[in-house]
């Protein structure tokens, strides 16, 4: 007969938590009010009265079902009891009728970032334990994913500006539940966790039907595929700080040398990366595109991917910048920023008697117009895609190239992917 699981202790949750290096103040936690995110509020609360800290409890209210209001208000009277601050943060507006379960994931995590940047906090927990990597992992291998994907659920990452922390990852459910029961404390139960009509609920009663030990392989299992994750995207950055330069123009200068030394499947990584930021998109390319474009570079030609051109400027450089084609104009009113293309975040300052102004590609057109009255060490390809404030035909302001200064125009380089990997965080269990 297996030994009752063990309560955890608050030495346990600052083994646990200590690794991903968690902020000195407030800190935020997510509570359905079920046994897992209870038990992690209790525990996230001990310890941050131990380190001088505070913690203010979320609870995303859905909508979805017609108590979910009364279970909210409920999580709110157990943690007033204790103490412990907390809020609710409805989700209003319609709701869609396919894929509920992403959208309702993508938009608790919104509401949680946008929550947490009005507070000034910087980390949210939430509580996926070792039984919820077991699933990810189950799942994805029956996707047939590769061993990134089953890596599973990092320890941290970046959403909306935050960090999302999963500090209990290689704990096992019961120690959760040992944990309330310890500390006297009731939960809820989600309905929705019983529907079988979403793939994690049916691969959760698949592991449920198995012996426990079955759980913990696929949790283990999904941990060394983590370091291993780790350990390569550590070399993928380094890698990339050392032949891979980007500029705040938007461009990015890439070492030839470096890269083709590299070993293949990590060059054509690097690669896909660059071209992935530059080209102002959210996936990388196939790795079959991606190979076949550092096949080009070796052989010193230009290449087309991505939404990007690549071309030689010496030896031992290439160039990789945003094509020309399929970019278009917006319109920009003064004080109001736009981003555009999914990479520059471009703003006019205000002013009176404007005319009506456009952001859009700098282009041949333009280039003619700005060439006699400035000079650059930005490749030309580049600068024709520069961000550029039009008004009607007429170029009034270039910010990367200092032209039209009156205007107050800016233009930030924000990539929708940066260049190196967020780090994929691993912890291990607390002993």
């Amino acid at each position: 007969m297996a030994a009752p699981a063990l309560p955890l202790t608050t030495d346990d949750f600052a083994a646990l938590i200590a690794p991903l290096a968690p902020s000195t103040g407030a800190m935020a936690v997510a509570v359905s009010g079920g046994a897992d995110s209870m038990a992690l509020c209790l525990l996230a609360h001990r310890w941050a009265s131990h380190t001088g800290r505070t913690v203010l409890a979320l609870t995303v209210d859905h909508g979805l079902r017609p108590d979910s209001a009364a279970e909210a208000t409920q999580v709110a009277g157990w943690l007033h009891r204790r103490g412990i601050r907390h809020a609710v943060l409805p989700w209003t507006g319609p709701k869609p009728t396919a894929g509920l379960q992403a959208a309702a994931r993508a938009t608790r995590y919104r509401l949680l970032a946008e929550r947490c940047r009005a507070e000034g906090i910087a980390d949210v927990m939430v509580a996926h334990h070792a039984g919820d990597q077991a699933e990810t992992f189950l799942m994805r291998r029956e996707r047939g994913s590769g061993p990134r994907g089953l890596a599973a659920m990092p320890a941290a990452r970046h959403v909306d500006g935050i960090r999302v922390l999963r500090p209990l990852l290689p704990v096992p459910k019961g120690r959760l539940i040992a944990t309330l029961q310890a500390c006297g404390q009731d939960w809820a139960e989600d309905p929705s966790n019983e529907n079988q009509r979403f793939a994690r609920v049916r691969t959760r009663l698949v592991l449920a039907s198995g012996s426990p030990s079955s759980t913990d392989r696929l949790a283990a299992l999904a941990h060394v595929h983590g370091v291993q994750r780790e350990q390569a995207d550590a070399a993928l950055t380094r890698l990339l700080a050392e032949c891979a330069f980007p500029d705040p123009a938007g461009f990015c200068r890439i070492g030839l040398r470096e890269l083709l030394a590299a070993p293949p499947a990590m060059a054509t990584t690097v690669l896909a990366r660059v071209v992935t930021t530059v080209g102002g998109l959210t996936y990388l390319p196939s790795d079959a595109s991606a190979r076949r474009a550092v096949s080009a570079l070796a052989a010193g030609r230009s290449h087309s991917l991505h939404r990007c051109v690549l071309w030689q400027t010496s030896m031992d450089e290439y160039v990789a910048c945003r094509e020309l084609r399929r970019l278009d104009r917006r319109p920009i009113e003064p004080g109001s920023p736009v981003m555009w293309d999914a990479r520059f975040l471009v703003a006019v300052a205000p002013g009176r008697g404007r005319p009506a102004l456009a952001v859009g590609p700098l282009g041949h057109s333009g280039w003619v117009q700005v060439r006699p009255r400035v000079t650059s060490a930005i490749p030309h390809r580049a600068r024709l895609v520069l961000p550029t404030v039009w008004a009607g035909e007429r170029v009034v302001a270039v910010p990367h190239l200092q032209f039209g200064a009156k205007w107050g125009a800016t233009a930030t380089f924000l990539p929708a992917e940066s260049l190196a990997p967020p780090h994929f965080a691993v912890v291990s269990a607390a002993e």
